[in-house]
């Protein structure tokens, strides 16, 4: 007979452990910040996927509804660039031709004229802060 002197684990038991571990944090963390905002921090890790297009039709979904929270307050993680951050923006500040989007590219979303365009603007300025050039 042979003297053991300490437990025999096997290999894929360790890994049944590990992998509830890792499952174990992830449930926690998810319950404890909110799924959402879990899903997006996976996402940020390697950038996101372009989402130009869904953010301006949910814009214009806004607009039409003319619903001012969603327009002007409501922040928005748009991706140009596959990989890249995304840009914190507002529906208002994504608009073609508004002269507080800065270096924010076209996007092909025209102007709301069934949002007040003074109270949207100063609505965008207290989230986002003042446009910068």
């Amino acid at each position: 007979m042979m003297n053991k002197k300490g437990a025999d684990l096997a290999i894929g038991t360790i890994v049944v452990i590990i992998l509830a571990l890792v499952v174990l944090v992830v449930i926690i963390y998810g319950f404890t910040v909110g799924w959402g905002n879990l899903f997006q921090q996976i996402l940020g890790f390697g950038g996101g996927q372009v989402n130009v297009q869904t953010i301006v039709n949910s814009c214009q979904v806004s607009c039409s509804t003319q619903s001012t929270f969603d327009y002007c307050s409501r922040t928005r993680n748009v991706v140009f660039n596959e990989g890249e951050k995304g840009l914190k923006s507002t529906c208002f500040r994504l608009e073609d031709g508004n002269p507080d989007k800065g270096a924010i590219p076209n996007v092909g979303l025209a102007s709301c004229g069934l949002i007040d365009q003074i109270k949207c603007k100063d609505s965008t300025d207290k989230v986002l802060g003042p446009p910068t050039a």
